[in-house]
């Protein structure tokens, strides 16, 4: 099945200390974990579909031969079977899920052949489209099928004539359908047992539903469907699509209370941000309207949760809702009122509507625009504004549609106010799986240029027109000096920064946007992270975070302990070893930290089923681990750790190990999107944190700096220097504390 395992064995290796311990003839860990604890089909290592498992063995006995096999358990004749070359009495090895899985994804009972025993365990493989399988399909076409010889062998006894045997076929093949889908979605094991039960069982039931039709030479009659009124006998349906109102002042003064209304409008409104209300199918006629307003930074007075009742002759109900702007650290602070709205238990959409809160009256001529178009996020002016700020919002009636819209600070430009809109597909993980494993295939080699320029075409296909131009307007119009970006987007998938300008603006970089412009990235989430992002940080106290991974089927990071080190030296910086329970007390504050830096492994999957920071305990800390923490403090995070700056969607929202510790409270993030060369990413970093901590220059400039190294005269062919994402505010700056 899989003739690229033959070269699976990496040499041998120290197997995990904790089966070292072990007293048994032979012992082994898959991914940190010991295959014992994944013996028990009910609790399986679950991976992506193009992931791969890092399996580690020995035997104290001599070892002839090894192999990895995978064969349903119970049942002799083994499905597939791989030796592996060299065998020694430790062995550590890759499995690629994607070679052993091409059957289908679910769970798979997977051998380990070491000396004289043999070990198990189970894997629960996640794809996303189980029923596209082989074995999905075939699940389907007999489920199906037995589903349809079901209904033929019940018509048949209904008329009087017998067919208990069809009726016994036609009930195992549903059954034995059911069974393959079920395993597919990772729920039951394919073992004699289930196979029996999930045959015989049903096999009998559709038997005995024959007999009784049979016998009763009767048919089921199916209830009438529902006629076309709605609810309190009302065949008038109010309007199936409204928009969001959310009416506030655009500036208000810290404990001046002031009102909010809330509801519906027949069209979209100045100011406010969210989708076109759509009600679901289910609702018909007159329904209640639930509206959940959420205002961080304020304080309110009456019930934030709201039921209307909509009706074809008030289909716009409103409410009114009194609050009152609590303290904050700036005089002058942008703030958001969020609005979620739900018929029938569904959410239908969510409203922002953005408020600057000032600290006296006096300073009320500082509030943003009150001109801004339905779609527009306005926030008050920063002491280091951006040049142009590029909004990406996700589309609410086609996947893969996203609106586009941009402001900028300098009178001179001709921006357009209207949205604009593109098209990135219903699949754009698809693209990033492409464009990792494109890179991870070309490094070091003189193809990688073109396959970069190849992925930063496409990606700039995508952006309107209108932005390439207003990118260009821009940078002409600030003359020399690096252009600063800001882009906030619900989009997690596409790496923008790559996006080619064609003919570039500036001549001393590569002409991806990255290394064009100083550009600063921040995500448009349902609450978190807030708007604005943060302008400054000052640092008092510096934390590096990393592992020797002894033990741990994970190779030695030497330019990381080089990195960890020299960091130490140069700002005091505190160690802190990369286990779990440890960096879960440093993210609460202990020790403090206001720089955050990891020097670790990393783990990215498409799928988001496996990915996060590899820690020397074996352990992943993964992004919902990061999100379940009280983050102390708002400290800025760097991520040298390969591919943790991609990200994925999670509920509809933007997902993501760089996101996670935004989400937290960070006030920043640099993390890479791909696999990167150890030490190039050691002399980035340190070079990253000499220009920023000694040089006070910002973050979006110094990476700028080190993705504009792409391609340099006397260098191997590497994207380590475009790898690197920032997440943050283009002017932020870190300070260091006086003394």
């Amino acid at each position: 099945m899989a003739s690229s395992l033959a070269a699976l064995l990496l040499g041998v290796a120290p197997v995990p200390s904790a089966q070292a311990q072990s007293e048994d003839a032979c012992a082994a860990s898959v991914d940190g974990a010991s295959s014992a604890a994944l013996a028990d089909w009910r609790q399986p290592l679950v991976v992506g579909d193009d992931s791969t498992i890092i399996v580690a063995a020995r035997s104290t006995e001599p070892v002839t031969e090894a192999r990895l096999r995978l064969r349903l358990p119970g049942v002799s004749p083994v499905i597939w079977e791989e030796d592996l070359p060299r065998p020694a009495p430790a062995w550590v090895g890759e499995v690629p899920v994607g070679e052993i899985d091409r059957l289908g994804a679910g769970l798979h009972h997977i051998e380990i052949d070491a000396g004289a025993c043999t070990m198990a365990f189970w894997i629960s493989v996640e794809r996303g489209s189980p029923l596209l399988s082989p074995l999905g399909l075939a699940g389907v076409v007999l489920f199906v099928g037995g589903l349809v010889g079901a209904g033929l062998t019940l018509s048949a006894g209904a008329r009087g004539t017998r067919r208990r045997g069809l009726g016994f076929v036609a009930g195992a093949a549903a059954g034995g359908g059911a069974l393959l889908i079920s395993h597919q979605f990772g729920q039951v094991p394919l073992t004699p047992g289930w196979i029996s039960s999930w045959l015989v069982i049903p096999g009998v039931v559709g038997a005995g539903f024959q007999h009784v039709a049979q016998a009763a030479s009767g048919g089921t009659r199916r209830p009438a469907p529902p006629g076309p009124e709605g609810r309190d006998g009302n065949d008038r349906d109010p309007p199936r699509e409204s928009y969001a109102l959310l009416d506030a002042p655009d500036a208000v003064v810290v404990g001046t209370p002031f009102y909010a209304t809330v509801g519906l409008s027949p069209e979209p409104v100045a100011g406010v941000s969210g989708p076109t209300l759509r009600r679901p199918d289910t609702s018909w006629g007159a329904y209640d309207l639930t509206v959940q307003v959420v205002a961080d930074g304020f304080t309110t007075s009456g019930d934030s949760k709201r039921t209307m009742r909509v009706t074809a002759e008030q289909p716009y109900p409103t409410f009114s809702l009194e609050l009152v702007a609590e303290p904050g650290d700036a005089d002058v602070a942008a703030r958001a009122i969020h609005a979620l709205y739900s018929v029938d238990g569904q959410t239908i959409g969510f409203a922002v509507r953005p408020v600057a809160v000032v600290a006296s009256a006096a300073m009320l001529g500082t509030r943003p625009s009150s001109e801004a178009e339905g779609a527009a996020i306005r926030v008050p002016s920063e002491p280091e504004p951006p040049d142009l700020t590029i909004r990406i919002v996700k589309g609410s009636t086609t996947a893969g549609q996203l609106t586009w819209s941009l402001e900028s600070p300098h009178s001179g430009l001709d921006l357009t106010d209207a949205s604009l809109t593109s098209d990135i597909g219903d699949t754009p993980e698809q693209f990033t799986r492409k464009l990792l494993q494109g890179v991870d295939a070309h490094e070091g080699r003189p193809t990688l240029g073109p396959l970069l320029q190849g992925h930063g075409r496409v990606i700039a296909g995508h952006v309107p027109v209108e932005v390439l131009d207003a990118i260009a307007a821009t940078a002409a119009l600030v003359g020399d000096r690096p252009l600063m970006v800001h882009l906030l987007s619900q989009e997690p998938y596409v790496p923008w920064e790559l996006a080619m300008l064609e003919p570039p603006i500036r001549d001393d970089a590569p002409p991806f946007l990255g290394a064009q412009v100083e550009l600063g990235r921040w995500v448009l989430g349902q609450r978190r992270p807030p708007l604005p992002a943060p302008t400054g940080v000052e640092v008092r106290a510096l934390v590096v975070v990393g592992g020797d991974y002894d033990g741990v089927a994970a190779a030695r990071l030497v330019e990381a302990d080089a990195e960890l080190a020299a960091l130490v030296d140069r700002y005091a910086a505190t160690g802190v070893e990369a286990f779990a329970e440890d960096i879960l007390e440093c993210l609460a504050g202990a020790p403090p930290a206001d720089v955050l830096h990891f020097a670790v492994h990393g783990m990215y999957d498409t799928a988001g089923v496996r990915e996060g920071l590899v820690l020397s305990d074996g352990s992943l800390l993964d992004p919902m681990l990061v999100k379940g923490v009280d983050l102390h403090g708002a400290p800025f995070v760097f991520l040298n750790a390969c591919q943790v700056g991609s990200s994925n969607e999670l509920l509809g929202d933007y997902s993501g190990v760089a996101e996670a510790f935004l989400f937290a409270g960070a006030s920043g993030v640099v993390a890479p999107l791909w696999k990167v060369d150890d030490r190039l990413a050691r002399e980035l970093a340190l070079t990253f944190y000499e220009a920023v901590l000694d040089g006070a220059d910002r973050p979006a400039a110094a990476l700028r700096v080190a993705r504009s190294r792409f391609g340099a005269d006397g260098e191997p062919p590497s994207a380590t220097p475009l790898a690197y994402q920032f997440y943050g505010h283009p002017g932020l700056r870190l300070r260091m504390a006086a003394g």
